[in-house]
Formats: structure tokens, sequence, C-alpha cells
């Protein structure tokens, strides 16, 4: 009977077991559908963003403004987006689409999941200031929809706009700067009062140059806005040199806003929370006070924004694709000749091609779109007068010789400056009318204590009540070299030519603000030279030359630097490192913004633009 009764049992709970594993089972399936779905749905989701980085790259290749529909959505038909460099895309109903098939190499898979994956995206302007981008991606049958957008703006919009740390304000001289700043970086304002150069006129005329002390430099802003993406640093520059004094004072002239001190090293001991900015603890409760909403870090609300890639500045890119004058090492035509100098910064010989304007026009060479596109290394000559807007872009050096787009450049009156742009993925040097290519191979340094010094530079006046020795460049310049891009300061592992401390006077015991460095491979003479911390990118002794300026400056950040003792200087696309500073600073200069700049319709033609991300979405 107790067996019967077991047995019983038994049978009975048969049913029950089998109906828990019935269940489990139908669980763990369902679990397995789930973990499956969930990875195919993380697939998609990636591979979604994979597509809208891709076409991120190519608006910014195509300057921020390229797009594939109307703001209707209407596939465009004229100066559609194109996919520079990126040929694994095609047209799919005016969408741009990519795809992964089986067989196909796995390396070009990004999901290595062996089944069939795609994405397609769109580009739009809903407004002339607003962006849009849409991707749709698939992986195994699950769909992931994607949206991000923004507003842009031009760059010429800022009196000076930096997509990196910005050092234009840690200047050892007297700097007043008109108009909007932005850093996508750090945006360091400390002006450096330290020993530096000045000239010494001894009897019999002799010129010589001492190194004595400079006063305290002063930097003036007058901005409407004056931002930073990362932090607003004051008691250091970019080089980590600590706050040796100087004044930086901040004006909103819009707002009413009077020159406002930003406190530095006189507020207290130098060193970081010291000093009026990011980094002391008032920062936040009080500076937008202060400067009643002029002065912005990404604590208090400024934003990132992207500039057009580098791609849009090289061969076959987005400038060369639209210019009416595409200039190379073979390329000749009237009033463009073949010139060759040195240049002391970079210590090398160049050559470059010689455009003089003014014969330009006489002769009709001059491009009727008012674009030139350089491969190589271009001087502009004779450009005082522009005969109508203008934009020069090249992946080389620019150097302007004289006055350029000069605002009254023939004496009949002011007001004649056109809308005009030099882009360059490397650098921009300004030389003064009287700089000679054959004197530029024995320019002496002006690092040495005591003994010859530069041949001052002039520029003499173009027509009587011309103003002498001013050099006038008015333009919005877009450049690529990095934050420093003085070797000797680049504290680099793989950088040998790198320079310990700075220089100290012999007599005195001062830090000169300057390093020393060994140099024999100058065929001027060899000997010690000099390197300035942010120095500019100038050849001269301008120490009897008012540098004015009206226009925009923009640092792409984007240069391919070369090798650090520049054996590849000459590689097409290679920027050098500047090994010494040959210049001596201007006797004052002036910074304002051109409001012509920017103007949409009478500004300078295809005028480079910053898009800003204001969201991101996925769209159900």
């Amino acid at each position: 009977m107790k067996r019967g009764f077991l047995l019983a049992a038994m049978l009975a709970m048969i049913p029950a077991a089998l109906i828990l594993m019935f269940t489990l089972s139908s669980s763990l399936i369902s679990q397995s559908s789930q973990t499956t779905l969930a990875i195919r749905k993380n697939k998609s989701f990636y591979l979604c963003q994979a597509g809208m980085a891709t076409a991120f790259q190519i608006f910014g290749l195509n300057n921020n403004c390229g797009h594939t529909h109307e703001s209707d959505g209407v596939t465009i038909s004229t100066d559609p987006l194109k996919p520079y460099g990126t040929s694994d895309l095609s047209l799919d109903h005016g969408w741009y689409r990519w795809s992964w098939n089986p067989g196909d190499p796995i390396s070009k898979s990004y999901t290595r999941s062996g089944n069939y994956e795609t994405y397609r995206f769109k580009v739009w302007l809903p407004t002339p200031n607003s962006w849009k981008i849409q991707c749709e991606a698939t992986v195994d049958s699950v769909v992931s929809t994607q949206e991000m957008g923004g507003n842009l703006s031009l760059l010429y919009d800022y009196m000076v706009f930096d997509n990196g740390d910005s050092s234009d304000f840690s200047r050892a001289e007297q700097h007043k700067v008109t108009g909007k700043i932005h850093a996508n970086g750090n945006l360091y304002l400390r002006p450096w009062s330290t020993e530096g150069f000045r000239i010494d006129i001894p009897l019999l005329g002799i010129h010589r140059v001492m190194l004595e002390k400079v006063q305290p430099a002063n930097l003036d802003i007058d901005a409407s806005e004056i931002s930073s993406a990362k932090r607003i640093i004051r008691f250091q520059d970019n080089l980590g040199n600590p706050d040796p004094g100087g004044n930086v004072h901040i004006s909103n002239s819009a707002i009413g806003l009077g020159p406002t001190w930003m406190e530095g090293r006189d507020q207290g001991a130098a060193g970081q929370g010291n000093a009026f900015d990011s980094y002391n603890t008032n920062w936040r409760s009080t500076a937008v006070s202060k400067y009643q909403g002029t002065v912005t870090d990404s604590e208090l609300g400024a934003k990132k924004q992207t500039m057009p890639q580098r791609g849009a500045l090289e061969p076959n890119g987005y400038y060369d694709q639209r210019a009416g004058m595409h200039i190379d090492s073979s390329f000749s035509t009237a009033g463009i000749s073949n010139k060759t100098f040195y240049n002391q910064s970079e210590n090398r010989e160049v050559t470059v091609k010689e455009l003089d304007i003014a014969a330009m026009a006489a002769a009709h060479t001059l491009p009727a779109n008012g674009i030139i596109y350089s491969e190589v290394p271009i001087r502009l000559v004779n450009a005082q007068k522009l005969p109508g807007k203008l934009t020069v872009a090249s992946q080389a050096t620019i150097y302007t010789k004289g006055d350029f787009n000069k605002d009254n450049p023939d004496g009949s009156g002011p007001g004649q400056h056109q809308a005009a742009s030099l882009l360059t993925t490397d650098r921009i040097y300004p030389l003064t009318s009287s700089f000679s290519d054959a004197a530029s191979y024995s320019y002496p340094d002006p690092g040495t204590v005591i003994g010859p010094g530069p041949p001052e530079a002039h520029d003499p006046p173009l027509f009587a009540g011309d103003d002498p020795d001013v050099l006038e460049l008015n333009a919005a310049r877009m450049d690529g070299v990095p934050s420093a891009d003085e070797r000797a300061w680049v504290n680099d592992p793989a950088n040998p030519y790198y320079v310990p401390g700075e220089f100290t006077h012999p007599l005195t015991g001062h830090k000169m603000g300057v390093k020393q460095i060994p140099d024999s491979a100058d065929p001027s003479h060899a000997g010690l030279k000099v390197a300035y911390p942010d120095g500019d990118d100038l050849l001269e002794n301008l120490q009897q030359v008012t540098l004015k300026f009206r226009g925009t400056i923009s640092h792409a950040r984007n240069a391919r630097m070369a090798r650090f003792d520049n054996s590849d200087a000459n590689t097409p696309g290679v920027t050098p490192w500047v090994i010494k500073n040959s210049y001596i600073p201007p006797k004052r200069r002036s910074f304002e913004q051109d409001p012509l700049l920017a103007s949409p319709t009478n500004g300078p033609p295809l005028a480079p633009r910053a898009a800003r991300k204001l969201y991101w979405r996925e769209v159900h």
C-alpha cells in the first residue's frame, strides 16, 4: 500500500514537472530571443552612429554647407553634397548609402556578424542657418533611425575663432582687439610681461640689439562675445608659463560695459585659482554679472563649434573644385613668376609662385569667380587694390608683401577695400614692401646680446598723405598650425629639440621669456638663436612699423606637421616647425573685425562656415 501511494504521488508529479520544464524552456527561449534582439538593436544602433559620423565628416568636407535635399524634402539638383574621398558610398534616391554583403571582405564590416548590414543618410538645411542629418541603419532586419542637428554661422562672425587652444592673447606687447572671440579649446588670456628686446641706437647710427626689461603688457578686448568651449585661463599660458604681470581689460561697447579688469597675478600669489578665471571658486557665481554675459566658458554654457574639415583645402577638395584658377608648380600665366628667398623662421629656402595682382588685373588673368586655389607656396604682391572679391585657398604657405587690400589704396578716399579671404592649412606671413629676397639669406638674428641688429623694415607711403610705415592688411585669414609650433617649446618625448627652461640674461639674471638654441644649419650665420613662445608669423624687424589689421583670424589647427627635424618639410601638404624667431614685434598693432566679412551676400566667395551640434535623438 505504501509503495502504491508513492507510485501514485510520482505519477501525479510528472505533469507538474512537465509544465515546469515547459515554462522554464519557454522562458529561456524568450530570454534568448530578447537577448538576440537586444544584440541586433545594439548593432543597428552603433552602425547608425557610424553613419551619422560619416555624414557629419562629409558635411564638414563640403564646408558645412553641402546637402542632399532641399528644406522641403526634394532631392537637390545643383551643387549637391559631395562624398570627397569616400568611394564606398552610392546614391539611393538622393540619400547616400553604404552596405556590406556576405562575401565582401570581413574587414570592411562594422559588426563582423556575417549578415547583411547597411546605412543611408541625408543632409538638409531647414533654414539658411541650421542643418540636419538623418541616418537609417539596418542589421539583421533591425532598423535604427537617428537624427542630429544644429545651427550654422560664418567663421567671419568672429574676430578670432580657434579650433583648439587659443594662444593669440599671450603676447609681450600692447594688444588691442575689437570683435568677438571663440575657442573650441582653452582660451588663454595672459599677456606676458618679461625681459625682451629693446633697440639701442648708439652714436654714428650703429644699430645694436640690447636685451632689457619690458614693461607689463596690456590686453584690451572690446567684444560682444568672449567664449571658450573648455576653460578661460588667466593664470598661465598654453605652455604652462605662469602669469608674470600684465593686465587684461574687457569691454562690451554694444551694451555699455566699460573696461573691466580681469584680475591676474595682482589679485594674490601667482597660481591656479588666484586669478579670476575658470579655476577661481567665484567664477560661476560672479562672472556672468561682472561681464554682463559677455564672457562664458563651458561651465557657463559655451559650446564647441565645428570648422570645415582639412580636406576642404586639399587638392580636389571643396575649394579646389570650385576655383577659377588652380596653381601648381608648373602653372604659368601673365602676372605670375617664380621667386626664391630664405624663410628664417623655418630655416629653409622657399620658392613661391608670386602673384602680381595689379599685373594680373591688367592682363585679365584673375579668375572671374574670384577664387584661386594653390597646391604650392604663393606670395601676393602689388595687392593693395583688389579689383573685386577674392578668396585664395591653399594647402601651402601664403605670403603677402606690402599692403594687402588697402581701404584707401590710391588716395581717392576710404571704403575701397574688398571682401577678401586667405585660407590655408599652413601659415600666412605678412611682409613689408621693403622685404628683400636677396637680403633674406643674411638676415641677422635679433637674439644677439650685443652686435649688429636686424635691418629695420619699412613700408613707404603709396601716395601723398598716406601714413608711412603702416602695414595694412584687410582680409579674413585662416591658418592650420598647432597652438605651439615652435619646436624648442614643444615638450614631446619624440622631440629631441625641446629646450628646458628659459634663457637667463648673463648680466642681470632676469629670465628673458625666450629659449636660446644652438643652430649650425643657418646659412646666414651659425650660433645661438632664440625662440619665443607663441611667436607671430613674421620675418622682419618691425620696430618702426605699425601692423594694422582689419578682418578676422581663424585657426583650424589641422596642419600635418613635418618630422621634428623638418626633413620632409618640402613635401606637399606638410608644414615645417618653426626653428627660431627672426623678427622684432611691431611698434604697435591693432586688430579690428570687419563687418563686411560677416555678410552672407557681400562677403568673400565660399566663406568657411562653423556648425554647432545642438541635439541628437533616436527617431521612432
